[in-house]
C-alpha cells in the first residue's frame, strides 16, 4: 500500500528539478525520512535517507518473524545483509582511494539492527592504512574468511574485482543454503522471488564480465553461481 503509484512516478519523471522531486516524495511513505534540514538534502544524501525506508521494513519484518518463523526469519536476514556486503564494498572501496569517511557515509544503506558490521567500524575499513589491515576489522562478521582467503590474490593484481567477486558470491551462495531450508509453499515462493533475483544477477554478471572485461568461459563460470532457478 505505500509503493509509489503510477500517477507518483509520472509526476516524478517531470519533475523540473531536485525541489521538485523532494516536495513530491514528502508526500510519499520516504517523507519522514527527508524531514532533515534543506541545506543538507543534496542528491547523494536524499538516497541515503530514503534508504531509511528500507532499513525499516527489513528490520520490522526479521523482528516480526523471529518469534514466529525462524527458517523463515533467516532469509529475510540474509537477505538484509546483501545490503550489509554493499556497504562493505564501498568501505573497502574507500580504503583503496584513501576516500575520506564524509566522502563514503551517504553511500551506504543506513543499517541499525540485525547487522555485523556498525557504522564505527566502517569507518575504521575506510580509515585503515592497507587492504589487510581492514579486512582484520571484519574477524567478527560472517564476511572475513571470505576476504581472508581472496586478500593474496588482491595483493598479486593490485585490484579490488577478487575481493568484491568473492564477497558478491558469498552472499548470494548463503541466500541459496536459506533457501534451501525452506520447505513447501514457502519454499516455491522464495524460489520464485529470490531465486529468479539471483538468475538476473548471475546473467548480469556473466554479461559483464564478457563484454566490459572480455573473460573466457573458464573464467566466466568460475565468477558466477554455479546453480540458479530457471537458468542453469
Amino acid at each position: 500500500a505505500d509503493l509509489l503509484s503510477a500517477r507518483m512516478w509520472d509526476r516524478l519523471i517531470a519533475a523540473q528539478d531536485h525541489d521538485a522531486v523532494l516536495a513530491l516524495l514528502s508526500t510519499t511513505a520516504y517523507g519522514p525520512h527527508l524531514a532533515i534540514e534543506r541545506s543538507l538534502l543534496t542528491p547523494r544524501r536524499a538516497v541515503y535517507q530514503i534508504r531509511w525506508r528500507l532499513a525499516e521494513v527489513y528490520e520490522r519484518l526479521i523482528g516480526m518473524l523471529r518469534l514466529t518463523q525462524p527458517v523463515a526469519c533467516q532469509l529475510m536476514q540474509t537477505l538484509w545483509q546483501n545490503f550489509e556486503v554493499n556497504n562493505l564494498k564501498a568501505a573497502l572501496r574507500g580504503t583503496e582511494t584513501r576516500a575520506s569517511w564524509d566522502q563514503v557515509r551517504h553511500l551506504l544503506y543506513p543499517m541499525s539492527r540485525y547487522i555485523s558490521l556498525t557504522a564505527e567500524v566502517l569507518e575504521q575499513i575506510v580509515h585503515a592504512t592497507d587492504m589487510a589491515r581492514a579486512i582484520e576489522l571484519v574477524q567478527h562478521t560472517p564476511y572475513y574468511d571470505t576476504l581472508r582467503y581472496a586478500l593474496h590474490r588482491y595483493q598479486d593484481e593490485r585490484n579490488l574485482f577478487p575481493l568484491e567477486v568473492a564477497l558478491d558470491l558469498g552472499s548470494r551462495r548463503r541466500l541459496w543454503a536459506s533457501i534451501a531450508q525452506l520447505s513447501g509453499r514457502d519454499r516455491e515462493m522464495a524460489l520464485q522471488v529470490v531465486g529468479l533475483a539471483l538468475d538476473v544477477d548471475n546473467l548480469l554478471w556473466a554479461i559483464r564480465y564478457r563484454v566490459y572485461s572480455h573473460l573466457s568461459e573458464e573464467e566466466i563460470i568460475n565468477y558466477t553461481l554455479p546453480l540458479g532457478y530457471q537458468v542453469k
